[in-house]
């Protein structure tokens, strides 16, 4: 009879192939967009989305920029992919490594998500999904301090941080602070730690509003915009008008952004191409998130919280054109929160269960990823054919064969659902 041990293994090596195999369809270096940001610094005043272009101003020479802005989204692209692969291997073990729920973290790394993070290499995004995952470790273990200072740190980096980090960090905390068993009452001791999660949440609102007001009244926009564009200009690698763009961007009022970009909002949430091409995908990570809830007090609230707090990224339609971009966060956001939910689920090993069926709807979700052609901007395409994205799949599939062949026999043992010192310890009662 085959060793249990076999199916984590097996698991993993999918995850990371299918990882690896994801990025490749459409990785590339940072293009002129991304760069222009990275070259804009506090020099030039207490101005949005200038704190990361400062660090990097402070350890690569100017003579070296275009190098060192690759070399840095590189480490921070694997340092996401590294991160988003600890919690899947993470939502594995607390499941019991059940197939279900292995396919299901593997269409998440095949997903539009991970194939738009590796053509969009460079933007802030991957900085600010990776501080949000700092930020609910240290929800989800009681250090709403550190948890806000992540996440004030993200406001300076991209004031998107407020629809990308926020929400988790606060479905993280209401797990943090409720009660897990339905029928409990909360610990005062968790109680007292209301307030300090409330100024978790409100610390990045402030930084938010603080940095809006400053750049409001006492930034000359109309004089800034040529400066910037000036910069930029003296930096031969950003091509194709960027300067004239990315200044513009810096310097233009939100207030302008939402008029004229708000009337196509319903039309962009109504966009079946980019809703069939990330929903899918959604709905197993929402399934997921289900499950790790079941048995919490107050569960399908807690349900419906996650769901709409992951969804908050599409409200970036109301004042930004990069639907596709936009359209993909969702799955980053509801992956994070399913992993929350189950970080803080208590294990109940129970007796196994055949899960083919399901299982076998989910790994065909798994291959529609891989077959799909997500729709990437700079008028680019992915790579690959479907022959040749099956073939590049192969060992990873086989790999998830493996796994339901071992669950789909009766007769072998379930696996240790993951009830290990590694999980999040409860509050203090």
């Amino acid at each position: 009879m085959t060793s249990p041990r076999i199916v984590p293994f097996a698991a993993i090596f999918a995850l990371i192939w299918i990882t690896g195999a994801t990025l490749a369809r459409a990785i590339r270096w940072p293009n002129d967009w991304a760069e222009a940001h990275w070259i804009i610094t506090y020099r030039f005043g207490f101005i949005k989305r200038a704190l990361a272009g400062s660090l990097l101003e402070l350890a690569v020479p100017p003579g070296q920029m275009e190098m060192g802005i690759r070399y840095v989204s590189a480490a921070l692209l694997a340092a996401l992919v590294a991160a988003l692969l600890c919690l899947g291997a993470r939502l594995c073990a607390r499941s019991g490594w059940r197939p279900v729920m292995i396919f299901t973290v593997a269409a998440f790394f095949a997903s539009p998500y991970v194939v738009m993070s590796a053509h969009l290499i460079g933007y802030y995004d991957q900085l600010l999904v990776l501080l949000a995952i700092l930020a609910c470790a240290c929800a989800l273990r009681g250090l709403p301090e550190l948890a806000a200072l992540l996440l004030v740190a993200g406001v300076f980096v991209h004031e998107n941080t407020l629809v990308l980090g926020l929400p988790v960090a606060i479905f993280a905390a209401i797990l943090r602070l409720s009660p897990r068993q339905a029928g409990a009452a909360a610990p005062t001791a968790r109680r007292s730690l209301a307030l300090r999660y409330a100024l978790m949440a409100a610390a990045p609102l402030a930084a938010f509003l603080l940095l809006f007001a400053y750049q409001r009244y006492y930034v000359d926009l109309a004089t800034l915009r040529p400066v910037l564009k000036d910069h930029i200009h003296h930096f031969p690698f950003v091509e194709r008008g960027r300067h004239e763009m990315v200044s513009k961007a810096y310097t233009t009022a939100f207030a302008f952004y939402y008029k004229t970009q708000s009337p196509y909002f319903r039309e962009r949430i109504l966009d079946l191409e980019n809703g069939v091409q990330n929903g899918l995908t959604l709905l197993l990570l929402w399934t997921a998130l289900a499950q790790g809830l079941r048995g919490r007090a107050f569960a399908w609230l807690h349900f419906i919280a996650g769901v709409a707090l992951s969804l908050v990224p599409l409200a970036l339609q109301l004042i930004a054109w990069d639907t596709e971009r936009i359209w993909a966060f969702p799955a980053a956001t509801a992956f994070i929160a399913a992993w929350c939910a189950w970080e803080t689920r208590e294990p109940a090993p129970g007796p196994r269960r055949p899960q083919t069926g399901a299982a076998a709807l989910v790994l065909a979700v798994v291959v529609f990823n891989i077959l799909i052609h997500t729709l990437l901007m700079d008028r680019l395409a992915e790579r690959f054919t479907d022959a040749a994205r099956m073939l590049l799949y192969a060992p990873a599939l086989a790999a998830l064969a493996l796994v339901l062949a071992y669950h789909a026999n009766p007769a072998v043992p379930a696996i240790d659902p993951g009830n290990s010192p590694a999980a999040i310890d409860p509050p203090p009662s």
